[in-house]
């Protein structure tokens, strides 16, 4: 088949690759493909390179059976070679121009045969025309010519579509790594994405019809068994929200012949409910007790700003020293919050204030933020390989881990509890409006206070009346603060990394 196994490079380090046969200066010769200087890229060229030359000798084979082969051996001609090239720079279509004898005829319906006959030979790369406009005069739309497209391709005997579903979630998958190369929320998508290949039939994209989708999101509706019984609703909602942004991408995506079906809306979906009773996602007074006990110093300096602040991981890692304000004889962090925009304000304790104190011995010089591990690097950075900063998951763990060896039946629950918990005391202490002011220590937005939505416009929040609500969940949790002489003493018997 003319391949060479290993590419070869130049020397300016481009890799290349010779591969199958053209007739140059009267001359049976091989032809020379540049893939580039990344090696990733140009391997995944290569294979694309190998499949399109596989076209070329079958649509030979075929044309020879067939009596109508122009040579005694498979050879790249002009279509061809404009289709390898395109794959060996990997661009994301190939535009092509049909032979002189189908393009003088002037017939719409011949060309768009032509076109899906060499799509089939080649479903590598998707494959169009040059000038539509000139060689399809009458036939009106991109739907109108994909529709007598895979009409031709039917009456030809052939698939409508080579191209499968599970070769378009590879590719979306691979988008998403792409597009948030830099951000942790990477990889949650693409384990969505994962879950909807694992749980669907592999198929031709031209069977993907409105029909097909609406039992696709049924399937999910029902809420299908996964390793441990049914899956919870939250993983199908999120597999709901995948699948639709999924169709979508695919649907105004160049590289696939794939449209959503005309008339086709995605149709309200409502999950199966949980039958399973609801776990606790609250600690009361004694397991913060029990807790508080169990931590060390760094950890007890952010166990105080998730009951004092109503903060989890992301807020307390984002948190940042201007945001901590002296007003009067108080101190308190006032900030807006990152996931949303919505503005907070919260009074800090007398045993908050001595948490920041300890945290500041492990900041650098000119660091902003108020927390940082005991190495003094920040939380809100991702590992090199793109990962979410773990540290704060890592020391609840070994507090959980040390918890439940002196305790076997404690509750567990993760860190982000510790803000439910807060809030929950809040809503219960007897104050007026006391799930309001939850809401507000959660910095959840104030849209989230009333249903009339023009009330912030023309109102502020009752902050100070948080701030005295604090004030008594804070008496409420004295058994807890005063339980270790010096919370924040370190004692040298720290956990196994610095981290």
């Amino acid at each position: 088949m003319g391949r060479k196994t290993v590419l070869g490079t130049d020397v300016q380090g481009h890799y290349r690759r010779y591969l199958g046969w053209k007739i140059s200066g009267g001359k049976r010769v091989q032809h020379l493909f540049r893939l580039g200087k990344s090696e990733a890229a140009a391997h995944a060229a290569n294979l694309r390179l190998e499949a399109t030359w596989d076209g070329v000798e079958a649509r030979w084979r075929r044309l020879h059976a067939e009596a109508r082969a122009e040579s005694d051996e498979p050879l790249w001609d002009d279509v061809s070679l404009a289709i390898a090239r395109a794959v060996a720079k990997g661009e994301p279509s190939c535009p092509v121009a049909p032979p002189p004898e189908i393009a003088a005829l002037s017939h719409p319906e011949l060309v768009i045969a032509w076109l899906a006959r060499l799509q089939a030979d080649y479903p590598v790369i998707p494959i169009r025309l040059d000038q539509p406009d000139l060689y399809l005069e009458g036939v009106g739309g991109i739907r109108a010519i994909i529709e007598v497209k895979r009409e031709m391709l039917r009456q030809l005997g052939e698939p409508a579509s080579t191209r499968t579903l599970h070769q378009a979630l590879d590719t979306y998958r691979d988008y998403l790594g792409e597009k948030y190369r830099d951000k942790p929320s990477r990889r949650p998508l693409q384990r969505t994405v994962a879950i909807l290949r694992a749980h669907v039939e592999d198929l031709t994209l031209d069977r993907l019809d409105a029909d097909r989708i609406e039992h696709w999101l049924a399937y999910w509706c029902r809420r299908p068994a996964g390793k441990r019984g049914r899956m919870a609703p939250t993983t199908c909602r999120n597999a709901l929200i995948g699948l639709r942004q999924f169709l979508r991408w695919l649907s105004r995506s160049p590289q696939w012949d794939w449209h959503i079906p005309a008339g086709f809306s995605f149709p309200k979906c409502k999950i199966a409910p949980d039958d399973r009773p609801k776990p606790r996602k609250s600690f009361n007074v004694e397991e913060l007790g029990r807790i508080w006990a169990c931590a060390l110093p760094w950890d007890r300096a952010l166990i105080m700003l998730a009951l004092n602040c109503g903060f989890s991981k992301a807020e307390i890692a984002t948190l940042r020293l201007d945001e901590v304000v002296e007003s009067g004889k108080h101190t308190f962090i006032k900030r807006a919050r990152r996931k949303t925009g919505a503005y907070g304000e919260w009074i800090l304790w007398p045993e908050t204030l001595a948490a920041l104190g300890y945290l500041a011995r492990f900041r650098r010089p000119g660091e902003a933020h108020a927390v940082v591990n005991r190495a003094g690097r920040r939380l809100d950075t991702g590992g090199p390989s793109g990962n979410e900063n773990q540290v704060i998951k890592n020391h609840w763990d070994r507090v959980c881990r040390r918890l439940l060896a002196e305790h076997p039946g404690h509750l567990r629950l993760p860190f982000k509890h510790l803000r439910k918990t807060g809030a929950t005391m809040l809503r219960h202490l007897k104050v007026e409006n006391a799930a309001e002011l939850a809401s507000m220590y959660l910095a959840h937005g104030e849209a989230a206070d009333s249903a009339d939505s023009l009330l912030p416009a023309y109102t502020s929040r009752p902050w100070r009346k948080l701030h005295k609500a604090l004030w008594k969940l804070r008496r409420k949790l004295l058994p807890v603060l005063t339980s270790v002489d010096d919370p924040f003493e370190d004692s040298g018997a720290q956990d196994a990394t610095p981290a």
